[in-house]
């Protein structure tokens, strides 16, 4: 069962092009059989089948007569995962960290599949091995730069199903007309540290300078500086980037590596970001 919720509760919703047999679980076609239930009918024996009536049926309990479900029949809801694996050449340890908020995410998401008819497809690109793709069993497509890599994911992307790309998107180019990332969420993961340089304790209220850290690099650097950093720089980096993908046609949601929760991202931050995501998508 997953923790999220919301996610979970917006894939229920999700509507799709029932043309193409893939998404929702609502057709326009009333029913008497399995489905989701949408009210009740008096049973007719000339129609219906001894064996669906429903004996706690509420208009069945006051009129003492046979009542049968009136449902909508489901349609397997089909969703894509696609792991993306830069070769990145910060420190190994963050990148680890935001492979692990990949991988845990991936498990919720799926686990988030309103249907046991549901069915889910994992794929893993960039620089993979074949230990990446029995992680979940997925199809694995190495991709020797970013360039090869988006034209990958656009390629996964373009059979319409829902899809989510989890990755930091950093060096993952997303203009050009021959890539369309359509119906699919791309849930940016990243490292706090990636986000903002964190200001000691000790320096907030002084001119002191101090030791800053960003990834395997340090400089000594004031607070002002800092602060200047981590709004000219690394906000405004992500804020375009989040832009791009945008404009390239996913729907955004985020996810930031925490080491202070159960899991290693904040549930409840992580589940309302790709449930807005999905929901996005739902609406366009």
């Amino acid at each position: 069962m997953s923790v999220l919720y919301e996610t979970e509760e917006a894939l229920h919703q999700y509507k799709s092009n029932l043309d193409s047999s893939y998404g929702s679980h609502l057709v326009d076609d009333v029913s008497f059989a399995n489905g989701r239930v949408i009210g009740e009918k008096e049973f007719d024996i000339a129609e219906d089948d001894p064996m669906d009536i429903n004996r706690m049926a509420t208009l069945g309990l006051i009129t003492h007569r046979p009542y049968v479900d009136v449902v909508k029949p489901m349609v397997p809801l089909n969703l894509q995962i696609v792991t993306y694996h830069r070769q990145d050449e910060s420190d190994p340890a963050i990148v680890n960290k935001k492979l692990l908020v990949a991988r845990r995410l991936a498990e919720e998401i799926a686990d988030s599949m309103p249907s046991h008819h549901d069915n889910v497809f994992y794929y893993e690109v960039g620089h993979v091995t074949a230990e990446d793709g029995e992680y979940f069993g997925g199809e694995v497509i190495e991709a020797e730069d970013d360039q090869t890599a988006a034209e990958e994911i656009a390629n996964i992307c373009i059979g319409g199903m829902l899809t989510v790309v989890l990755s930091d998107f950093e060096g993952l180019p997303l203009g050009g007309n021959d890539r369309q990332f359509s119906n699919a969420v791309g849930v940016k993961i990243n490292h706090p540290i990636e986000k903002a340089v964190e200001i000691p304790k000790s320096v907030v209220q002084s001119r002191a300078r101090f030791e800053v850290r960003t990834g395997k690099k340090s400089a000594l650097g004031s607070k002002d500086e800092v602060e200047l950093f981590n709004v000219k720089m690394l906000r405004e980096h992500h804020q375009r980037l989040e832009s791009q993908m945008r404009l390239a046609g996913f729907a955004v949601a985020s996810a930031l590596f925490s080491a202070n929760d159960s899991y290693p991202f904040n549930v409840t931050d992580v589940d309302l970001s790709i449930a807005k995501a999905i929901q996005e998508l739902s609406e366009t």
